[in-house]
């Protein structure tokens, strides 16, 4: 196979070429001018690989012309998982990355003259956090925050746009991605590490003057869907390199069912070394503010009451074979991180 592949220099994708690129024939690595020195030397030295300086944002990608055309005449493959991600970025550089650059990918797909297959790295928050089951095939249309938005906007995109008749397309929606569960590694802070941040700030405090009880805006029954960078990684890798006869075909990657809040929080504390007791507050209109204050993405917020679930039915259909990683696992890589940053400090 021969692939051009976005977003190699960013978190998942760099976990997915490293373990990939021994299985393609040959890679193109699309990334900015000076992110090059983000790709691994083992990758770059690689004889399968082609690093290629563009930008998603422009038209043709700001491909040179010579790589340009070998591009469009031997590629088969287009994987794209650049995108913006966190849940603190503006409107403007979430449009951009996720909306506009995917655009310029579905336009660029139509010059590959073998194309056979365009996959698109989605998220679970195009689905609505108020749905009390999510489809693969069910897309919201209430959004939490830009991210999600430009999340939404982009696959929507992606659905309507008309690929050649002979391109089969593929959209993956990973869940809440943390760390790599061997190293613990991420590259920055997002999502559940939001939190983990803000109580490492105070755990010096809380060891002298241990607390009983913390309240905490959640609710007891709310669920999070987390999975390792390197099981996305690997699921990718099985469902790229074997994929079903489906001309679209929509897979969330993600347990089938997430963990408690509670529990992500209990996990955090305990990590810590806090045995203090979660008093989960309701749902009202100061919590946003509460967030806030802690330097805290409002956002997530919604996340900590939301009673949807997400069925992986054609993952379960397609690849039966793919196990979740369960809540040790977790529990694993989100301490090996904590520790981490402990011992730093």
């Amino acid at each position: 196979m021969k692939a051009l592949i976005t977003g190699s220099t960013g978190f998942i994708g760099n976990e997915f070429i490293s373990n990939s690129i021994d299985s393609f024939e040959h890679v193109y690595l699309l990334c900015r001018k000076g992110s090059e020195d983000k790709i691994s030397l083992k990758v770059k030295n690689n004889p399968k690989c082609s690093v290629v300086i563009g930008d998603l944002v422009n038209v043709h990608l700001s491909i040179q012309d010579e790589q340009l055309e070998e591009i469009y005449q031997s590629i088969e493959t287009i994987i794209h998982i650049a995108g913006a991600y966190s849940l603190s970025d503006s409107a403007a550089s979430s449009y951009r990355a996720n909306v506009i650059g995917t655009q310029n990918m579905c336009y660029f797909s139509k010059q590959c003259l073998n194309l056979k297959f365009f996959h698109y790295i989605s998220s679970y928050v195009v689905n609505s956090i108020y749905n009390p089951i999510n489809s693969e095939d069910d897309i919201g249309s209430d959004s939490i925050n830009e991210y999600s938005r430009s999340k939404i906007n982009a696959e929507t995109l992606i659905r309507k746009f008309k690929f050649d008749q002979n391109v089969k397309l593929r959209i993956y929606r990973p869940g809440v991605v943390i760390g790599n569960s061997l190293t613990g590694y991420i590259p920055k802070i997002d999502g559940p590490y939001y939190l983990i941040e803000t109580l490492l700030k105070f755990e010096k405090v809380i060891r002298k003057s241990p607390i009983k009880m913390i309240p905490i805006p959640f609710n007891p029954v709310s669920k999070v869907p987390l999975i390792p960078v390197d099981t996305v990684s690997l699921w990718l890798k099985k469902m790229i390199f074997k994929p079903s006869h489906h001309v679209l075909r929509i897979y969330h990657l993600l347990p089938e069912e997430g963990m408690l809040v509670k529990d992500l929080i209990t996990i955090i504390l305990g990590h810590l070394g806090m045995t203090s007791k979660l008093i989960p507050i309701p749902n009202n209109p100061i919590n946003k503010s509460l967030f806030k204050a802690l330097d805290l993405p409002e956002s997530l917020v919604d996340h900590f009451y939301s009673l949807s679930k997400y069925s992986i039915n054609n993952r379960k259909e397609d690849y039966p074979e793919l196990l979740d990683a369960d809540n040790s696992l977790l529990d694993s890589t989100l301490g090996k991180f904590i520790r981490q940053q402990v011992n730093h400090d």
